[in-house]
């Protein structure tokens, strides 16, 4: 009996160990995820200088507003048809050339995540980094994804993996034409990684409403 107990307390012993280890290793790996988080944008002191672009530069119709305020950025307009394409054309909220901060080298990690909601449905929800330009694609420049937001509020954050963008899109309608998966060629490379240089969020290639809060980028 005192035999059995001792090897009962040594068998105890020995799984407190193996959890007390596995539990700091987890402890670890959470802390080394949390230091590969690097904030891109935080609307609540904003590192970058955001305007607006929309399609009456390629004679659209399209018009949208931003207003950054109370740690918010919010991404109001419409997609209108373009008439001379018969085409829906696109609004973006995009950071300008005269930013004030140098973007972070995110050339570690493996997606980008948005913390936003829609107010709204609309799905032509898609976003841009870096200025990235093949030579075939006339104005169409950096890397694109699509992304659907969350409706009515704050849910969790949308995680895009960086091999969703691709450089390959169709200019007119937004449009991956050629994705990273098929062609690695196409994904992102690590000269953008290592410094953006420029990230947008557009409305695109669908007619509707757009109704964005956008709280931060990393």
């Amino acid at each position: 009996g005192s035999q059995h107990r001792k090897t009962s307390i040594q068998s105890g012993a020995t799984m407190g160990l193996t959890l007390a280890i596995s539990v700091l290793m987890a402890l670890a790996n959470a802390a080394s995820a949390y230091r590969m988080r690097y904030v891109i944008e935080d609307f609540r002191n904003p590192m970058h200088t955001w305007t607006t672009l929309n399609d009456p530069v390629m004679g659209g119709q399209s018009s949208s507003t931003l207003k950054i305020q109370d740690g918010e950025a919010n991404f109001d307009g419409e997609v209108a048809i373009v008439p001379f394409l018969n085409a829906p054309g696109f609004i973006q909220m995009k950071t300008t050339s005269s930013t004030s901060q140098p973007f972070p080298d995110v050339s570690t990690c493996t997606s980008l995540q948005l913390s936003l909601y829609a107010s709204e449905k609309y799905t032509g929800y898609r976003v841009s980094f870096g200025t990235v330009h093949l030579p075939e694609s006339g104005h169409a420049f950096g890397y694109k994804a699509d992304f659907e937001p969350p409706v009515g509020g704050y849910d969790e954050a949308v995680i895009i993996p960086f091999t969703d963008f691709s450089s390959k899109w169709n200019e007119a309608t937004g449009e991956t034409m050629v994705s990273c998966k098929d062609d690695k060629k196409y994904c992102p490379d690590t000269a953008t990684l290592k410094n953006m240089q420029t990230i947008a969020i557009w409305g695109e290639g669908v007619e509707g409403s757009v109704r964005l809060t956008v709280s931060g980028i990393s």
